[in-house]
């Protein structure tokens, strides 16, 4: 079990990784409607790699078909820039982007904190396999299946909880944080219900130190996620509960490990939603054995939802 409190995590010692798990960066820009600039990927024109494509919105003719995978439609686009899609050609990951090998896994260190606080980190793609991650997770990072998983969902703007609440949503939590082989998985951003999460646990430091809590969060909203570019580094990383102009937020330090799921973007959510689907399924079809209980049985589950709107549903 990884043990944050004490922070002696050990760096990996498996040059491999780059080799198992890769990045996504566009390959082809596509101009917006409001910012000939800027791409739908989010990057700026200047911030592309010279060898990709320029297809200004003008020069584009229509595409034959529209797409027919509505989620991509909505999780890798940004709404207001919607229109016919017989005007131009519409920006998507898996036609726009190019696989590389990752660049960014080892060991955050949060600073300015009570308690020494660390957890392990990795950037993927977003349609990573699910078996892959839980190679690394049980091989490399040294964690047992979960015997439950408790997935917490809810907005991601900063709100305030009632009195009665907090203490209800703090006792649930404690309650599955003693719960031997709990995961918890929230979206890592240190905004929004995940903050309410962490600050119940960090109150609890004997707990909160053989608890597994997993961030499932997109790279490209990560401030300053340039620092964590690097192979099997340790690197310290300060942790405010902001959201930038830009729509970037830090990572909550109340968590044990980070998946930072790379879809080609920035600035934008919705890669890292089916990633954590997908693994968050993969896991629970797992079989493990109960005590008190003959044969193996599958991982249970509890959902959790607090704030949020139709998005926060749509991604359970």
């Amino acid at each position: 079990m990884l043990n944050r409190l004490y922070g002696n995590l050990a760096p990996i010692n498996d040059s491999n990784l780059c080799m198992v798990f890769f990045r996504r960066r566009c390959k082809r820009f596509i101009s917006t409607t409001n910012d000939p600039s800027r791409c739908f990927c989010g990057r700026l024109e200047s911030e592309h790699d010279n060898s990709v494509e320029y297809h200004p919105l003008s020069s584009v003719k229509p595409p034959n078909r529209a797409l027919k995978s509505i989620s991509t439609k909505r999780l890798f686009t940004n709404p207001s820039h919607d229109q016919s899609e017989h005007d131009f050609e519409r920006w998507n990951v898996a036609k726009h982007t190019t696989l590389y090998p990752t660049n960014a896994y080892g060991i955050i260190e949060f600073e300015n904190m009570l308690h020494p606080a660390k957890a392990h980190y990795l950037r993927l793609a977003y349609d990573t396999n699910p078996s892959q991650i839980v190679h690394l997770f049980t091989k490399q990072w040294r964690l047992q299946l979960p015997n439950l998983i408790v997935s917490i969902h809810g907005g991601i703007q900063n709100f305030e909880l009632e009195p009665r609440l907090r203490q209800v949503l703090k006792r649930g939590l404690l309650k599955a944080a003693k719960t031997a082989g709990a995961w918890i998985f929230t979206s890592g951003i240190n905004t929004g219900v995940v903050k309410h999460v962490g600050d119940a646990l960090f109150m609890r430091s004997r707990i909160r130190s053989n608890i597994v809590v997993i961030g499932i969060a997109p790279w490209g909203v990560i401030q300053g996620r340039e620092q964590l570019k690097g192979q099997n580094q340790t690197v310290s990383y300060h942790s405010a509960a902001v959201v930038t102009e830009d729509n970037c937020a830090t990572l909550n330090s109340s968590h044990s490990c980070f998946l930072l799921v790379d879809n080609g973007t920035v600035g934008k959510y919705g890669g890292e939603v089916i990633l954590r689907k997908r693994f968050e399924k993969y896991l629970s079809q797992q079989k493990i054995s109960f005590h008190g209980h003959v044969g193996k049985q599958n991982v249970p589950v509890v959902c959790l939802i607090v704030e949020g709107g139709t998005n926060t549903i749509r991604t359970v």
